[in-house]
């Protein structure tokens, strides 16, 4: 059926989507979902770093807005699936980041994001399940950057991004114990632009077009060696045209007793550099062709114990060392990406989750982690050491009416100036009703509920410290759906 829903929320923002779906007695599934979003956002955002007369005092004035419109649609029949979508967001950006003016309202960006994509999936009598999938992917992104060199002008960042590919697999059991995955993927990067240009007086920068090639084959393995223990190991070699190939590994014991589960997990990954750290140059940036992939390996461990009908616990303790950690680096007054760190960490979580006949559901964890570099054991900027959650759903008036209330504390992080941003307490309240009126759909959240006043650590990019968050705000939703 149809189902339409407006929102509305602080910083005058208005949402409003519409959805129809169907299912025809020919076996054709079809849904198609559009959405558009507007935000004023704060009109008035003060950073104590620009507080002179020559900046306005360190006030951005309407700088804030929001656009967002998106479409997505899915269609699906017998062993077929087709979905493909479409988004495209404008944000005014108010801290002058790069070095830009100070509240001149003309900085922003613009992400679009397209892709079609079609998947096949057959089950074969023989226990045999073939899955295959094409898809294509398109991504573009423009950056508007006043300078005042002098003169004022406006320097464009632009990026766009094609590739198709596809990657088909089997799956496959045998003997009844074992459980067979093989695949193999191709990804087709055949456009990979980027810009940078000032509009007047005209200067060009940077204008690179690349194309690049990615294919990879993986296996997996599960295997029951009893009823109790399990067995899950795999690996997979990926070559990418840019550097070169690699081969990661990982697996998993499981064991199962009573109302208990235990693993031993460990694995290996990596992340390849994308072209935005590998070629990009600008008045404020260097290019570094050379740059290697970050590479991962993991170890953990994880218990998992329902303490009663309704009760059900866990905790993981986990080792990780990440080498070759690309990150932004000062070299002089300009910034490059490089492999430079070498990370280990260790951490702990714990999680106790409860839902009851009566309709009360909750959740509360905690994590804590040291996460330090190894050639000087500091720890990492905006990484923190203590982590917290509560969750809780209640519900007010039988099923039609239900509060919810989130508590969240993130510990001191460091920031990039070698100070500490401050603690965080947000705590975020909200009602929902499902079915108050036939159709009808009610629900509100107040975010930030004790207004707490913090600051998130700024990057390289910024010459805030630390950049303070929204406050108290609020939104309400009503759908209606037939």
């Amino acid at each position: 059926g149809l189902e339409v829903s407006g929102e509305a929320g602080t910083f005058d923002s208005y949402k409003s989507r519409a959805s129809y779906g169907n299912k025809l007695s020919n076996g054709l599934e079809f849904l198609v979902s559009g959405s558009y979003l507007d935000s004023v956002g704060s009109r008035d955002l003060f950073y104590k770093e620009f507080n002179d007369p020559a900046t306005n005092n360190g006030h951005a004035i309407k700088s804030d807005s929001e656009n967002l419109q998106n479409i997505f649609a899915k269609a699906s029949y017998g062993d077929f699936i087709l979905q493909g979508g479409f988004t495209s967001r404008k944000k005014k950006v108010p801290t002058a980041s790069f070095g830009t003016v100070f509240n001149s309202g003309a900085e922003g960006t613009l992400d679009q994001r397209g892709y079609l994509d079609l998947k096949y999936q057959h089950e074969f009598a023989s226990d045999l399940t073939l899955n295959a999938r094409g898809y294509y992917d398109r991504a573009y992104y423009r950056g508007d950057y006043p300078y005042d060199y002098p003169p004022l002008t406006m320097n464009q960042d632009y990026a766009l991004a094609q590739q198709g590919g596809a990657d088909i697999s089997v799956v496959k059991r045998l003997f009844n114990r074992h459980k067979v995955i093989l695949g193999t993927e191709y990804r087709n990067q055949f456009q990979t632009d980027q810009s940078n240009k000032d509009d007047a007086p005209p200067a060009i920068y940077l204008d690179d077009r690349r194309s690049s090639t990615v294919w990879a084959v993986y296996g997996q393995e599960e295997w029951a060696i009893t009823d109790r223990l399990l067995l899950n190991a795999g690996v997979r070699h990926d070559h990418y045209s840019t550097f070169g190939g690699t081969t990661n590994p990982r697996a998993g014991l499981i064991y199962n007793w009573n109302n208990t589960t235990a693993k031993l997990l460990y694995g290996r990954a990596f992340r390849a550099p994308n072209p935005f750290e590998q070629y990009y140059v600008a008045t404020n940036a260097l290019s570094n062709p050379n740059i290697a992939p970050e590479r991962i390996t993991t170890y953990e461990a994880v218990v998992e114990h329902s303490l009663t009908a309704n009760l059900r616990g866990s905790a993981s303790l986990y080792h990780y060392q990440i080498t070759g950690l690309i990150s932004q680096v000062a070299v002089g007054s300009l910034v490059q990406y490089q492999n430079a760190d070498n990370i280990t960490a260790n951490g702990l979580e714990l999680t106790l989750e409860g839902k009851w006949p009566s309709g009360v559901e909750g959740r509360l964890s905690y994590a804590l982690q040291k996460a330090t570099e190894d050639s000087n054991d500091m720890r990492l900027s905006n990484s923190p050491q203590s982590l917290a959650k509560l969750n809780v759903i209640v519900p007010l008036f039988s099923d039609k009416l239900f509060g919810g209330l989130e508590s969240r504390y993130t510990s001191r992080r460091d920031t990039l100036a070698g100070n500490q941003a401050e603690e965080v307490f947000i705590t975020n309240l909200s009602l929902f009703s499902p079915k108050l009126v036939e159709g009808w759909e009610l629900s509100g959240q107040v975010s930030n509920l004790f207004n707490y006043h913090y600051g998130d650590p700024g990057s390289f990019d910024h010459r805030q410290d630390t950049i303070e968050q929204n406050g108290r705000t609020f939104w309400i939703k009503l759908k209606y759906r037939y």
